[in-house]
């Protein structure tokens, strides 16, 4: 969530924390760089990374993550015309909803748990500053992929994905595009 707050204050936004945005919950591999989870679990590791619903960790399943950020996004007004941005780190690259890999996401504003509208539903565009797992799982939702099909797809940091509201449904506008400075 940090990493979030500090892009989107960067951005100018004011962060608003939605809990369905999170990036998956890591369990006991919390704050462990991957290559050390490699190094100590690397079975566990093999099987989370091969079964969408393992979560060996004690954390959260994959899977879960993406039916979990699949009704958020079902769940939004058909008023919100754009879901889009960018994310910085302070703990990696990332991206906003979709777009990222940082350690949360927010709505308006930057990295941690997701954020939603603090008053009235928006009626514009909106900004998600979010995690890779998060962008990812949008993406699949919105594409019809498998979760381990999304695994496939990767972000640049500071990048930016769009995604248009459209009759039954969402449109991706564009993906992992690159911020001007």
């Amino acid at each position: 969530m940090a990493a979030a707050r500090q892009t989107a204050t960067a951005m100018g936004l004011v962060p608003v924390e939605v809990a369905a945005l999170r990036e998956a919950e890591a369990g006991r591999w919390r704050g462990l760089p991957y290559a050390e989870v490699a190094r100590r679990e690397p079975d566990a590791l093999a099987r989370w990374l091969a079964d969408p619903h393992a979560a060996p960790h004690g954390g959260e399943s994959r899977a879960a993550l993406h039916a979990r950020v699949a009704r958020w996004l079902d769940g939004l007004p058909a008023t919100l015309s754009t879901i889009g941005p960018a994310t910085g780190p302070a703990t990696g690259p990332a991206t906003g909803p979709a777009t990222g890999s940082a350690s949360g996401s927010v709505i308006g504003s930057a990295t941690g748990s997701a954020t939603a509208p603090p008053t009235a539903p928006p009626t514009g565009p909106r900004v998600v500053v979010c995690d890779v797992g998060v962008l990812r799982a949008v993406l699949a939702h919105v594409l019809g992929l498998d979760v381990l099909r999304a695994a496939l797809i990767d972000f640049a940091p500071l990048s930016t994905t769009e995604l248009t509201a459209a009759t039954g449904g969402w449109r991706v506008a564009h993906v992992n595009r690159k911020v001007r400075s």
